[in-house]
């Protein structure tokens, strides 16, 4: 597809990288009583390395899961679970043993006290070849004020030279993602316009999707910042 020019409506930045097209695949974890296997290793890994909750109201709180699973052929203790970063908590998944590809769901909270960014790391200790199992979390806490914002940023980038279906629009509050989709459906136009946004750091996305669904990877991301 054809290089994508990002245009930051509140006077920002214009970047250009070339995006080439690529299928999308996910995984997810599993649950069983596989028996270990004398000998091998014990590997623990997350569903996420890092985990995004958006704006969350002052005074609120939310919750998302991350399962971790026992990847090896080994069983695996988890011996605790904590999380650092102010608004975080965590519960679930200490004291645990998983035999190979189970998995067990940690539930993590976010509830912001004061409004702004705020970030954190989620580190899971346990006798795996990798003892320390980190992800990072972050989120904004935004006041019922800044909820609603009068900011909008303005993008826009140029049309793939191929046929395509339309675009989509990604955002993150963190440069490198994880990324999180803000159009409902595919825009047919080269341009978008993100609307009541709250102060803070955003960063954008953009890719295209052909005919038969397949989806481009991302282009280069432009960041914004609105005071």
């Amino acid at each position: 597809m054809a290089a994508f020019v990002a245009t930051v409506g509140t006077g920002g930045c214009a970047l250009t990288r070339s995006a080439g097209t690529s299928g999308t695949s996910g995984t997810g974890a599993s649950s069983s009583d596989a028996s270990a296997t004398p000998g091998a290793d014990a590997v623990l890994t997350a569903s996420t390395s890092n985990l995004s909750f958006g704006n969350v109201p002052v005074g609120t709180a939310t919750s998302e899961l991350v399962s971790l699973t026992n990847s090896g052929a080994a069983y695996v203790h988890i011996a605790t679970v904590n999380i650092s970063g102010t608004g975080y908590s965590v519960s679930g998944g200490s004291n645990i043993t998983l035999s190979p590809n189970q998995s067990v769901n940690v539930a993590v909270n976010f509830g912001p006290s004061s409004a702004g960014y705020a970030s954190g790391t989620l580190s899971v200790s346990s006798d795996a070849t990798n003892s320390v199992l980190q992800v990072g979390v972050s989120g904004m806490g935004v006041t019922a004020t800044a909820q609603v914002g009068s900011h909008e940023v303005t993008l826009s980038w140029t049309p793939s030279a191929s046929q395509v279906a339309g675009y989509n629009v990604y955002r993150s509050l963190i440069s490198g993602g994880p990324y999180i989709r803000i159009n409902s459906a595919l825009d047919p136009n080269a341009t978008y316009t993100d609307t009541n946004l709250p102060s803070g750091n955003y960063f954008y996305v953009a890719t295209s999707v052909d005919s038969s669904g397949d989806e481009s990877g991302y282009s280069n991301e432009v960041a914004v910042v609105i005071p």
